[in-house]
């Protein structure tokens, strides 16, 4: 009888176990902090996992996937990302705040640089990357469409959203990868009023 494949569609295999997926990341996470992106080895997550190196290979083909789905996420686009409450600027600071504790996880910054580099060559990093910045574009539109509706904010600020979106990520990259001082403590609610001013000025 056919069943789900390890890449969710409908044939012969086995079914995706998603515990020895987090598994898997969640030792690509701590290798990454630990030894760094160019230092770390598929063989060595296959030794803490005690995991043949077909099963890591069948999901991520490549050390840069593997990586990308470790920091990133794999197949569960939108998760992680704030629900708009229609308080504007409230809404605005957790996502900002949100996006920053992100780029700061030490597994993150340890990764991002190197897979920034992959995007030249590796198509499934770079529609990865690409799919979280959709998601923040999402993120942006659910909350200026909650402060019209409540109010908060004008009707022609839904316009603003792709200026936005890499308004927040602009700034959030050079904090934590671009300033060779970054702030022990970041400046959110400075990042949220210069957002808030380019949607209401």
């Amino acid at each position: 009888m056919p069943v789900a494949t390890e890449q969710g569609s409908v044939g012969p295999g086995r079914p995706r176990n998603a515990e020895l997926d987090d598994l898997i990341l969640e030792a690509v996470r701590g290798l990454l902090v630990e030894v760094g992106y160019q230092a770390l080895s598929v063989q060595e997550v296959v030794r803490r996992c005690n995991v043949h190196v077909r099963t890591i290979a069948r999901r991520w083909p490549t050390k840069a996937e593997l990586i990308t789905a470790a920091i990133i996420g794999d197949d569960e686009p939108g998760a992680g990302q704030p629900r708009a409450t229609g308080n504007l600027r409230s809404d605005l600071r957790d996502l900002i705040d949100g996006n920053l504790r992100y780029l700061s996880d030490p597994a993150t910054r340890a990764a991002m640089p190197a897979l920034m580099a992959e995007m030249r060559t590796n198509a499934r990093v770079t529609a990865r990357l690409h799919r979280r910045q959709d998601e923040l574009r999402t993120a942006v539109q659910s909350i200026l469409e909650a402060a019209v509706a409540t109010g908060a904010a004008p009707e022609h600020v839904l316009h603003k959203n792709p200026v936005l979106a890499n308004l927040i990520t602009g700034a959030a990259f050079s904090i934590e990868f671009m300033d060779p001082d970054p702030p022990k403590s970041p400046p959110i609610d400075q990042l949220t009023d210069l957002v808030l001013a380019a949607i209401l000025g």
